[in-house]
């Protein structure tokens, strides 16, 4: 752990929240791992864990992230967030939005969100997020890990996912991981000081707008019965808010979605 530390070197030296020092490896099990695992890395507040490789990389609900044979972007970011956001689901939409924000303004077209994790090319899947957190000295620790497929196509990845996934060297963008790391951490910096100065809510209309979930139909489980409904918006805390088959109104997280929208 020491040695980790130890490598840790200054990145963007004027960021309170996101990217202020970099730890780099060539190859780890997993980024948000690591860090969860490792005391010295969740006390650096800002701290961003990028790696060329990943050979246990995760996704939501317990799924392997695949890590493609070419280069792509792996990263977990350590969030300090206090008690200015508790909810680990709005801190997983407010970074989905710094990756989106960071795609789009490299020119790619047809980009959108699915709630709550995942940024869609066409409606394929280019980078995931996924948030976990961790109490230390009485404090919860968010990381919120990061992966955006770079370079070469889809045929890179295993037949099950060659039509699921797309990455940015297919829509004709020429980047390097380490180039969008930086553009993600600027994003991410910025719109965090935003939330934390009490303007989430403009932060999380801007991530309606950018979503494809309004309006789509989903089933989810709620007291061992399953209901249905109609996506109608997102709360400030990053549920959903469902308009069910019968009128009412319920609000939705991501545990209790059985079925998911496409």
């Amino acid at each position: 752990m020491t040695d980790l530390v130890d490598r840790i070197k200054p990145f963007f030296r004027d960021h309170v929240h996101a990217g202020r020092s970099l730890l780099f490896l060539e190859e780890i099990d997993s980024t948000n791992l690591l860090c969860l695992r490792t005391k010295g890395l969740l006390e650096r507040q800002g701290l961003v864990v990028t790696a060329s490789r990943q050979t246990g990389g995760i996704g939501r609900m317990g799924r392997r992230w695949e890590q493609g044979t070419l280069e792509h972007l792996f990263c977990s970011f350590v969030l300090h967030p206090g008690d200015k956001i508790k909810n680990i689901p709005t801190i997983t939409l407010l970074t989905g939005l710094s990756v989106y924000r960071t795609i789009k303004a490299l020119g790619v077209p047809d980009i959108s969100i699915k709630w709550p994790n995942d940024i869609l090319i066409s409606g394929r899947k280019v980078s995931g997020i996924l948030c976990q957190s961790r109490r230390l000295n009485e404090k919860v620790v968010v990381v919120a890990g990061i992966g955006v497929n770079v370079d070469g196509d889809s045929r890179q990845f295993s037949d099950s996912l060659h039509k699921k996934a797309i990455t940015l060297s297919e829509q004709g963008i020429s980047t390097s991981p380490q180039s969008l790391l930086e553009r993600i951490t600027l994003e991410l910096e910025q719109i965090l000081l935003r939330a934390y100065a009490g303007k989430i809510s403009g932060l999380i209309e801007e991530w309606v707008d950018c979503s494809l979930c309004i309006g789509k139909k989903i089933r989810f489980l709620r007291n061992g019965v399953y209901r249905f409904g109609e996506i109608v918006s997102v709360d400030d805390l990053g549920a959903l808010i469902v308009k069910e088959e019968g009128g009412s109104i319920s609000r939705v997280v991501s545990g209790e979605i059985d079925h998911e929208y496409s």
